[in-house]
């Protein structure tokens, strides 16, 4: 539209009487403006945060968390995803659950183990866990009685097919267990599995060595009465393996851990050293519990880390709150080479807004995340998004679209350059500003647009005004706070100027869209973004 010649121009000034805004900005490329579909194709995800997922065989994502709602439909705490992030609709988990999951493990057979703060599952009592149906589905044979008494943070499934839970509790069925119980398979409590007095306090992680050692991590200092500072190995009894010795172990809470091919343990949390040797928020040990050196991670990262994924070529895939790793920009979400090296092919730009709580790679090696953030890379990304191996944003996963701003056509007078969206109602959304079509369409788009008669398009009734493209950046004239515009047109308040250099980079302020009094009034606000 910068091409429009003068009188266009000077036509489009007399027919809207607002300001002209030269933005120059093309977010898609089409064949036609016909083709086009505007960014109201939103990706709504979930509507609260997204703790943990487990990927099915087939490809179907299992998610749980604190959310309520699934692009609009109804899943309590729990809900599971086709392999492109839609809504498979045949898992119906019914009422769902009464509090927050935390943690799933998936069995052989399909059926799916969940563990929480949860007390009750579509209605049925189930204390903090409990077994599905592969159809969602409460599996009735599978009989905690009583249950555990505190949160479950973890689950592993061993080859016998023995469940081991970790977390903040201290019974399981009345029976004294502090922090880890082994069940059997119909969920009763394997009493030949005794941990003593077990963790004091919380079991955040848990993970079992091929040759059925458990490795056990959170914020507890002792396990049966013996001195061990976050971290533990045990053997397949329960009893603690006295040969896995950390020294002084972590000084703060360890969140995370996985197992390497060499039998080599990587942890990740809140700790800043093992065994007196500084090691920001993620290290490796040796066999025997003793810290790795030659995985060098340089100064780490600059907040916790809370999981960490290991891909099948040993680089590693870390999540947190973190935003930077050794010195490097990472907004909460890094790779590693093996040697604990900043993976710099992997670049995820802005990242994500707020935490990522757990990732680790689809059926096609592309990388699913969760957490609590709503955006990614500048994207808004509602708690759950999918990246390529470079770290750039899937479009693919989760397209929604609405169908008010994508079914209809775009229309205006000759020689005249104020463009209409005509719905399907033949109700005509007028682009009030050049501003407004720049957000959603290169120039070249305004020649391709249907030209009618001015009775002909007086003849159809004049509805709300299209709003400015999903992300971008406005303000009201003598008003301090800049919007960002949800993809559903809904104005949130960056707060800060730091919030808008990490979402938008240090030019930001040089993104900004004025808004008039009368047209701030045609959005509605949601919440602050901090």
């Amino acid at each position: 539209m910068k091409k429009i010649n003068k009188i266009l121009l000077i036509v489009f000034l007399m027919v809207l009487g607002v300001g002209i805004y030269f933005v120059g900005k093309s977010l898609f490329v089409s064949k036609s403006l016909a083709e086009t579909i505007l960014s109201e194709n939103i990706y709504q995800g979930s509507d609260a945060s997204v703790y943990i997922y487990a990927i099915q065989p087939d490809g179907k994502i299992i998610i749980g968390g604190n959310f309520s709602q699934y692009n609009g439909v109804s899943r309590n705490r729990i809900a599971r995803l086709n392999s492109d992030g839609s809504l498979d609709t045949s898992f119906n988990p019914g009422t769902g659950l009464t509090n927050v999951i935390r943690s799933i493990c998936i069995q052989p057979d399909g059926k799916i183990i969940i563990g929480g703060d949860f007390t009750t599952y579509n209605g049925v009592s189930r204390n903090r866990i409990a077994r599905l149906n592969s159809d969602g589905s409460l599996d009735t044979s599978f009989n905690p009685g009583a249950g555990v008494d505190n949160s479950v943070y973890s689950c592993s499934i061993q080859s016998d097919g023995k469940i081991i839970i970790a977390g903040d509790f201290i019974t399981y069925n009345d029976v004294g267990r502090d922090g880890i119980a082994r069940l059997n398979s119909d969920g009763s409590l394997d009493t030949s599995f005794n941990p003593g007095t077990g963790a004091r306090y919380s079991v955040y992680t848990v993970a079992t060595q091929q040759d059925g050692k458990i490795i056990i991590a959170g914020n507890f200092t002792t396990y049966n009465g013996v001195s061990r500072n976050r971290i533990a190995r045990l053997n397949s009894d329960g009893s603690l393996d006295t040969s896995f010795n950390p020294g002084t172990g972590a000084d703060q809470f360890i969140r995370f851990l996985t197992i390497g091919l060499d039998s080599k343990i990587i942890i990740v949390g809140d700790f800043t050293k093992y065994n007196g040797t500084p090691r920001n928020r993620i290290a490796r040990l040796n066999s025997d519990g003793s810290l790795d050196t030659s995985f060098n991670p340089g100064t780490g990262a600059d907040y916790a880390i809370f999981s960490i994924y290991r891909q099948p070529d040993n680089k590693l895939i870390i999540n947190g709150y973190f935003s930077q790793y050794n010195g490097v920009s990472r907004n909460r979400i890094a790779r590693l080479n093996s040697d604990g090296s900043l993976d710099t092919s992997f670049d995820p730009n802005i990242g994500a807004d707020d935490a990522i709580f757990f990732s680790s790679t689809d059926m096609g090696g592309r990388i699913v995340i969760v957490g609590n953030f709503t955006m990614y890379n500048g994207q808004m990304r509602n708690y759950i998004a999918r990246i390529n191996s470079d770290a750039s944003l899937d479009n693919s996963f989760n397209k929604q679209n609405l169908s008010f701003w994508t079914r209809g056509s775009w229309i205006r007078v000759e020689n005249s350059s104020s463009v209409y969206f005509l719905d399907t109602k033949n109700v005509r959304h007028a682009y009030i500003n050049e501003a407004i079509w720049y957000s959603y369409f290169d120039s070249s788009y305004f020649y391709n647009v249907r030209t009618i008669s001015k009775n002909k398009l007086e003849s159809y009734p004049l509805g709300k005004n299209v709003p400015f493209n999903a992300n971008s950046l406005v303000k009201v004239p003598n008003s301090p706070k800049v919007y960002r515009v949800s993809a559903t047109g809904v104005l949130q308040w960056i707060k800060t100027e730091n919030t808008a250099t990490r979402l938008y980079g240090p030019n930001w302020n040089k993104m900004i869209h004025d808004l008039s009094e009368a047209s701030f009034k045609d959005y509605k606000i949601g919440f602050s973004i901090e």
